[in-house]
């Protein structure tokens, strides 16, 4: 529990936390308000700091991010405190026994700290602020979100015609390979010789070698050991010199050697499944799971739409930097 853990604490809390209603006018302390609302300037910094730690190594933000980071932070702020004033409109409560545990289990984790004494008493009421906050914010988001239902047959039938991508097979293939490997760093005469060993055994193959047989001797891929066999691959998986070569292979014929960062590689492609989209019986589990998801981000991105647009927002543009170009 050192001084920074405090520091932070306080800071997330803090932001979860509603302020005292203010005049609207925007001093150098006000970042922003929302229905009257104050968002102070000290809270706004703290959350990009607090962003810049999280995004970025040790909170090392490029000064050409900053500007976007600060508007990402001052629109999560303002969009948190919409939905804080919606909640106490609608009278949501927390849920306590959530918050209570939630408490006990932070009480668990700091409790031994040497510092606890000290500051316990107060990183607690700031934990339980916290939690509560959160805890109305998660009622108020199901309850929006209970409004989305199932989806009837014909939407279910109309997602899966309007999106087949997402219930069709995926492009693959069954590769077998022998890699003869050569550190990338190796000197020209070391690639000579593996692209030579390479010629070698392609010629050995295509006039009747067993790749099995030859990958188990020549190999240096973990494949090696099944013969060369790499299993199913979907496109993407290998190297672009190696899916080159694969593309433009013939069921069962060796490709010539190409040359790879970690060596020379010997192809043959085994097996080309054609792409096959899922009978919507197959599917409708996915379907409708996919349906909820699009349905409720839908639902929740128009409900805080719907909150900015009916609030009073107020935002200082000095604690802005410029965006760049």
């Amino acid at each position: 529990m050192s001084r920074s853990f405090l520091s932070v604490f306080i800071v997330s809390a803090a932001l979860m936390t509603v302020a005292p209603p203010q005049a609207a006018e925007l001093g150098p302390q006000v970042f922003a308000t929302v229905d009257g609302t104050v968002i102070s300037s000290g809270d706004f910094v703290a959350a990009v700091r607090d962003g810049a730690r999280q995004k970025f190594f040790h909170a090392d933000i490029p000064p050409t991010q900053m500007a976007g980071l600060q508007r990402e932070v001052g629109q999560r702020l303002i969009q948190q405190q919409l939905l804080l004033n919606e909640a106490t409109r609608r009278e949501i409560e927390p849920d306590r026994a959530w918050v209570r545990s939630r408490l006990d289990a932070f009480k668990q984790r700091y409790a031994k700290h040497p510092a606890w004494p000290e500051q316990g008493e107060q990183l607690t009421q700031l934990a339980e602020a916290k939690f509560g906050t959160q805890s109305r914010i998660d009622r108020l988001r199901e309850s929006v979100l209970s409004q989305v239902g199932t989806p009837s047959t014909h939407a279910l039938r109309a997602y899966y015609a309007a999106n087949p991508e997402k219930f069709t097979e995926p492009e693959r293939f069954r590769v077998s390979s022998i890699l003869l490997k050569v550190d990338p760093s190796a000197p020209a005469a070391a690639w000579d010789a593996a692209m030579a060993e390479a010629v070698g055994i392609v010629s050995r193959l295509r006039a009747g070698g067993d790749f099995r047989e030859l990958a188990r001797l020549h190999s240096g891929d973990a494949s090696a050991e099944q013969g060369g066999d790499m299993g199913y691959l979907h496109r993407g998986m290998m190297g672009s010199r190696a899916q080159v070569a694969i593309d433009a292979a013939d069921l069962g014929v060796v490709t010539d050697p190409v040359r790879l960062l970690e060596g020379v590689a010997i192809f043959r492609v085994d097996e080309r499944p054609v792409r096959r989209l899922h009978p919507l019986e197959d599917v409708a589990e996915r379907a409708q799971d996919l349906w909820l998801r699009e349905q409720r981000e839908s639902r929740w991105s128009e409900f805080l739409d719907g909150l900015s647009k009916q609030a009073e927002i107020h935002v200082n543009p000095q604690h802005y930097l410029p965006l760049p170009g």
